[in-house]
């Protein structure tokens, strides 16, 4: 998340042309016009063929609740998205949460936070799919980060939401699931993609944002208007869940906030006693009454 806050300090310094008091004060979600101008740069194609794979199942041993599907399936600009699915094996259709990872570089789903809530959601009866963001994991390119400009950034933060909405699309076509309750959840990076796909599709049942805040940019600005998170939440029609550490650096208090306040009802704000990285048991005490509450048949 470290590397992720300076690029974006870095990238609002370079581009933004507000003078530094145009651009505290311009925290202003957009209208829904000029939101209707940017959600175009985020249209894409439903019907655009998956040519969806799984690759490997594991089953972990004969008595595990849940098996794990690796995947593939295409995204916008034929993008190939890995994934891991996990899912009950019964024949009985569940709800399903759709996992995004922190800023990890190479681990993407490979990371503790994701496999750790696999486990969890397979071991409780869900549904659960994971997918590397683009830029991450299996789809990490040491080089890819360098000379990026304004537009780049742009393209990158467009395609990471896309790719999102592609994985509620894979959703779809499993049979285990049952698409009236489909759920996002995002911890630190995954959560800005997360409200930003949220926004967008009115599909989701619910909306989990780890550790997550409004945007640094003005909403207003070139890259701000795309990207902050503020504007995108007040257009987000499913149920949310902030979880939140009283002692971030990154997410600071004013900032959770701020992007609690322009959320919708119904919505819930839970603080916990820790720095950015608020530990699995908490989390899991935390999200998983929540999600019985809001994806419940």
């Amino acid at each position: 998340m470290a590397l992720f806050a300076r690029i974006l300090i870095a990238l609002c310094a370079a581009y933004c042309p507000l003078t530094a008091q145009d651009a505290a004060d311009d925290r202003t979600p957009i209208d829904d016009p000029t939101f209707t101008r940017v959600a175009d740069y985020y249209a894409y194609d439903p019907d655009l063929p998956l040519h969806a794979k799984v690759l490997d199942t594991q089953i972990y041993d004969p008595q595990h609740p849940y098996a794990v599907d690796k995947v593939h399936f295409r995204s916008s600009h034929n993008e190939v998205v890995p994934g891991l699915f996990a899912y009950p094996r019964n024949d009985s259709a569940c709800a399903a949460v759709v996992l995004l990872h922190g800023n990890n570089g190479s681990q993407g789903i490979d990371h503790h936070w994701v496999r750790s809530w696999l486990d969890i959601l397979g071991q409780a009866g869900y549904c659960a799919l994971a997918i590397d963001a683009y830029g991450y994991g299996e789809r990490f390119d040491p080089e890819q980060n360098k000379d990026m400009g304004l537009y780049e950034w742009r393209e990158r933060t467009i395609q990471q939401a896309t790719d999102t909405r592609r994985a509620i699309d894979y959703l779809y076509t499993r049979t285990q699931v049952d698409t009236t309750r489909i759920a996002v959840m995002g911890e630190s990076m995954g959560g800005f993609i997360g409200i930003r796909a949220a926004g967008l599709d009115p599909r989701l049942a619910g909306l989990v944002l780890v550790v997550t805040a409004a945007g640094e940019f003005p909403t207003t600005g070139p890259f701000g208007r795309f990207a902050n998170s503020l504007n995108f939440a007040p257009r987000v029609s499913a149920p949310v869940l902030m979880v939140n550490a009283t002692e971030d650096e990154y997410a600071t208090k004013a900032a959770v906030e701020e992007l609690y306040a322009v959320l919708s009802q119904p919505k819930e704000l839970i603080w916990h006693q820790s720095g950015h990285l608020i530990l699995m048991p908490a989390q899991q005490r935390i999200i998983l009454p929540w999600l019985a509450k809001h994806l419940s048949p």
